[in-house]
């Protein structure tokens, strides 16, 4: 049996040496749960292999090659052939190549095959995958449960065993409903930024540009389109330039193309202003209205006696009334007649009357 015993147990057989001093006394046996073809010992092999069968119903149960494989393969020996041969057969959904006395090698491709666990289970018709318009994946055909659902570009996202969730970035992807639609996208040649909210990845369409700083959206966001945006260039440097000087900043044209035009305007009475940066603040107050009259009133002339700084105009006294300028308002005028020409001064132009006379002149009230 040392020299002889492969070719016994080539027919899963045992090899038996009656008389180890005798040659060509080994035969080959049958083994349990197998039977010979005739009842005894006379039926076993003369130095060849036995004609022996498998009980019916013991194919899998009595650990044969076709036991304990995943899938669990069928063992296709019906206990009729006389052989003692073993065939390994794939199950259903599975197939591959019979095993003879091996395990057969089974596969199965679940996103083609229809099986309870498949894509297609026998009920849904193109399968899972198909109906969300996604591509089905069955990566390893061996391994069960393993096909997953990937969604088409550009989307991205990915399932397993079932429809995914599937999501873009309108931002970045070309798409018909992408800020890019296949001839430029939208938000870059309007120089702005593109904001596809993370959250809302799954919707479509949501996408929205967003204005380049300093520049500033201009009314209500619009989805799916281009920012109105404007410049404020006020806000974007210039009010400070203008605050540092006492001055308030005004942009009256905050179109984005309308670059330089703000401008420092001085505060209270003084009108001036200067463009990109801060005004020189000179106001004569006596062209004011108000002032004017104040002093026109009283007989006086408004005098401004600082042009850059406010609240320095004063009322004077016409000549011939005489009398200390008053700040912002009227003056306390007199006139001496006695000293003064005028039509009711003791001079009235031609000479003082009083002097002429030898005399002196008394003015008793020069108010």
């Amino acid at each position: 049996c040392k020299d002889h015993a492969a070719k016994c147990t080539a027919m899963r057989q045992e090899c038996e040496d009656a008389d180890d001093a005798a040659m060509g006394t080994w035969v080959c046996k049958c083994t349990h749960p197998q039977e010979p073809k005739n009842a005894g010992a006379a039926a076993d092999g003369q130095q060849k292999p036995a004609e022996c069968k498998n009980k019916p119903g013991d194919c899998d149960a009595t650990g044969y090659v076709c036991s304990g494989t995943v899938p669990a393969q069928l063992c296709a020996d019906d206990g009729t052939e006389w052989n003692g041969r073993v065939v390994c057969k794939c199950p259903a959904p599975y197939s591959g190549a019979d095993g003879d006395h091996a395990p057969a090698t089974c596969t199965l491709d679940e996103c083609a095959a229809s099986c309870a666990w498949c894509d297609k289970t026998g009920s849904n018709g193109a399968g899972a995958c198909a109906a969300a318009n996604q591509t089905c994946e069955d990566g390893n055909h061996v391994v069960e449960k393993d096909w997953r659902c990937v969604c088409a570009s550009p989307y991205a996202g990915s399932a397993a065993m079932g429809a995914a969730t599937c999501t873009v970035d309108e931002c970045t992807a070309t798409c018909a409903h992408c800020a890019d639609s296949g001839s430029g996208n939208v938000c870059g040649a309007a120089q702005q930024g593109c904001v596809d909210p993370a959250a809302d990845r799954a919707v479509a369409g949501n996408w929205y540009c967003e204005c380049a700083p300093p520049q500033t959206l201009k009314g209500a966001r619009q989805v799916a389109a281009a920012a109105e945006c404007e410049l404020d260039e006020c806000a974007a440097g210039g009010q400070a330039t203008c605050v540092a000087a006492g001055q308030s900043c005004v942009d009256e044209d905050k179109g984005v193309g309308a670059v330089g035009g703000w401008k420092c305007v001085c505060d209270g009475g003084f009108k001036t202003e200067a463009v990109g940066g801060p005004a020189v603040c000179e106001a004569d107050e006596c062209h004011d209205a108000a002032n004017a009259a104040a002093c026109a009133d009283a007989g006086q002339d408004c005098v401004d006696t600082n042009a850059t700084t406010e609240r320095t105009w004063e009322c004077r006294c016409r000549e011939p009334e005489a009398g200390a300028g008053a700040s912002a308002g009227p003056a306390a005028c007199g006139i001496d007649e006695c000293a003064a020409t005028c039509p009711t001064c003791a001079d009235t132009g031609s000479g003082n009357v009083c002097a002429g006379a030898g005399q002196a002149c008394y003015e008793p009230d020069s108010a």
